[in-house]
């Protein structure tokens, strides 16, 4: 399924970015997490266009047909969230609403609690520097200058960093395979018999062809890619290595987590309201979908989003 999209370049990488919808409709910002790319929201594009919304949807640092650089200390998560930020400058969008999947709600929730603070002084405080330079690039510009700003956040499957930090026995044992993919060996085992092993862990999904034929298209490089996010960004003591609490995410906050989900608990979901602002945490599990929920039902992750964002929307 083709949809528009563009080149843009953030950070001295090349970024592929749909970008589908009329510029002067509300925009919504998609984030796709391990092992997809922008393809993994192929039904909500075409939804989410038609009922009135720009719909943004990039290739994220080593996935798609976006950039993959070579170190692993590239894939850090301040630096992922400084090419989101670029990207959303770059394309002179302001108010935008935020969904974000896997590791795309990762770093949705980190970009989340820093843009949606009230002052700019409040926002830097908190922001690691690589991605609060480019941030405060984008304030100083002139006032006619659209600045990225964010007015609702929609996290899928993964729940608050923070919980990762010292997750609870059922989530422990369902994130093995975060601890497996620091091993060097993991790459070779992960393509081994035709990738039974990726297979497997997903659950034998139907995705999983389309990973395959992306992974034997570019043999490491592009596997070894996406592991590189895993290894920057976890250790085999805590599931997220950032220390830092980010600050209260201070706009209106959706979780969703489905029931056959085989990577995450849903506790770690739920309890994620304890970091959204009083009043602004809404939590819905969708039963029946497995982790990629936006594949498996993705009518009823349409109405979801589209009763959700037409809340916060400013047309």
């Amino acid at each position: 399924m083709a949809f528009a999209s563009k080149e843009v370049e953030i950070n001295g990488l090349n970024f592929h970015v749909v970008d589908e919808g009329k510029p002067s409709d509300p925009v919504v910002l998609l984030l796709h997490g391990f092992p997809d790319s922008s393809e993994v929201w192929r039904y909500q594009i075409p939804a989410l266009r038609d009922a009135g919304y720009r719909v943004i949807a990039p290739d994220l640092r080593g996935f798609g047909q976006s950039s993959k650089p070579v170190r692993q200390v590239d894939y850090r998560l301040p630096l992922l969230g400084g090419d989101v930020v670029g990207i959303l400058a770059k394309l002179g969008i302001g108010k935008f609403q935020l969904v974000g999947h896997d590791w795309g709600a990762i770093l949705a929730w980190g970009l989340a609690a820093h843009m949606s603070q009230p002052s700019l002084v409040k926002a830097l405080a908190g922001m690691p520097p690589a991605l609060g330079n480019i941030y405060q690039s984008l304030q100083d510009k002139p006032q006619t200058q659209d600045k990225p700003q964010i007015q609702s956040l929609t996290a899928l499957s993964v729940g608050h960093p923070t919980n990762y930090k010292e997750p609870p026995l059922e989530q422990r044992e369902k994130s093995w395979y975060i601890y497996f993919f620091h091993f060097s060996k993991a790459l070779d085992d992960l393509q081994e018999n035709n990738y039974q092993l990726l297979r497997d862990w997903s659950g034998n999904h139907s995705e999983a062809t389309q990973w395959i034929a992306h992974f034997e298209s570019n043999k490491p490089a592009n596997l070894l890619a996406t592991l590189n996010w895993y290894v920057a960004n976890t250790d085999p003591d805590h599931s997220i290595v950032d220390d830092e609490t980010p600050p209260q995410i201070m706009v209106p906050t959706l979780g969703v987590w489905s029931s056959e989900d085989r990577h995450q608990a849903e506790s770690m979901m739920k309890t994620s309201g304890r970091f959204v602002e009083h009043g602004k945490w809404s939590y819905r599990r969708i039963d029946g979908a497995g982790h990629w929920m936006q594949l498996d039902e993705p009518d009823y992750v349409n109405k979801l989003l589209l009763d959700w964002l037409e809340q916060w929307a400013v047309r």
